[in-house]
C-alpha cells in the first residue's frame, strides 16, 4: 500500500480506500499468486506433483488459460516449475519459515502488515527469500530491489521480531516469456542503519496518507500512467469525475486487498 501511494495517489484513493479492481482479468497477477502457491507448496511438501496441484487449483480459481494470455497458461507453468525444481534440486539453505502473514507494531504506532514467502538459512546467515515472478531476466533485473521499500520492510520486520541477525534477502527471480524458461538469485544485503531508516520511511509515508484521508485529496501522478503498461483506473481517470461512479459500477468490483488473507495473489 506504502508503494502503491508514492507511485499514484489517486491510484492508491481507487484500490485502496474505494477498493475498486477491474472485472476483467489481470492475469500477470494471477499467475505470479499462483506460482508462489505452488512453490510455498514446494517448500512445504518436497512433493512436486503437489506442487503442481496447487498451481493448478489456485490457476483455476482465477479462470485457468486465457485466450488472450498466450504467455501464462497451465503448460507453460508447468515447466517453470519443473525447471525450477530441476535447478534448485539441492538447496544452498534450510527454510526456518515458510510464507506467513506478520504484524509489526511500528515506533508511531501503526501496525505495519505484510506476508513473507520465507525465511531461510543460507550456510549460517538468515535472509528472508522473495519469488518474483517477471518477464524479463538481465544486467539491470536486481538493480529494482536495492533500494526497495517492500524488501527493507521485510527484512525490517525479520530484524527486529524473530530473526535478530537477519540482514538481507534473497531475490528469486523467475523469468515468465514464451520461448523459455530461465531463473537467478541474488543476496540483496542491508547495513543496520539501513535496516534502522526504514521506520523513518514509514513514520513519514504513513503520514501522508492520513493527510489525504484527512483532506480527501488524492494527487494524481499522471507520469506513472502508461508505466509497466496501463493503469488499471487510466479509462476512468481520462473521463469527467462525474461519469466515475458509472465507470467504476460497469468496469470495476469490490474488492478489499488484506496480505493477511492467503488467497490473495500477486507481488
Amino acid at each position: 500500500m506504502m508503494s502503491a501511494y508514492m507511485v499514484c495517489q489517486r491510484r492508491f484513493w481507487l484500490r485502496h480506500v474505494k477498493d475498486l479492481t477491474l472485472k476483467t482479468r489481470i492475469t500477470p497477477l494471477e499467475f505470479g499468486g499462483a506460482i508462489h502457491a505452488a512453490l510455498n507448496t514446494w517448500f512445504k511438501s518436497g512433493s512436486a506433483d503437489k506442487a503442481l496441484t496447487s498451481f493448478k487449483s489456485a490457476w483455476e480459481a482465477c479462470g485457468g488459460d486465457w485466450q488472450e494470455d498466450q504467455k501464462r497458461t497451465q503448460a507453460k507453468a508447468e515447466r517453470i516449475l519443473k525447471g525450477y525444481i530441476a535447478k534448485y534440486a539441492q538447496e544452498p539453505f534450510t527454510v526456518l519459515a515458510n510464507e506467513k502473514a506478520f504484524e509489526s507494531v511500528m515506533p508511531n504506532g501503526l501496525t505495519y502488515i505484510g506476508r513473507r514467502d520465507r525465511v531461510v538459512n543460507w550456510q549460517g546467515a538468515i535472509y528472508v527469500l522473495e519469488h518474483k515472478t517477471m518477464s524479463q531476466l538481465g544486467y539491470a533485473t536486481f538493480n529494482k530491489f536495492k533500494p526497495n521499500l517492500q524488501i527493507d520492510g521485510y527484512i525490517y520486520d525479520a530484524a527486529k521480531n524473530d530473526y535478530p541477525t537477519c540482514h538481507g534477502c534473497v531475490v528469486d527471480a523467475i523469468l515468465v516469456a514464451k520461448t523459455k524458461e530461465d531463473y537467478a538469485r541474488k543476496i540483496e544485503t542491508r547495513t543496520a542503519e539501513e535496516i534502522d531508516t526504514f521506520p523513518e520511511l514509514f513514520d513519514h509515508i504513513t503520514q501522508a496518507i492520513q493527510n489525504s484521508l484527512a483532506n480527501d485529496h488524492w494527487v494524481p501522478n499522471y507520469e506513472m500512467c502508461t508505466y509497466y503498461g496501463a493503469c488499471p483506473y487510466r479509462t476512468m481517470c481520462m473521463q469527467p469525475k462525474e461519469l466515475w461512479q458509472r465507470i467504476a459500477d460497469t468496469e470495476y468490483v469490490v474488492s478489499h486487498w488484506d496480505p493477511r488473507n492467503i488467497q490473495e495473489g500477486g507481488d
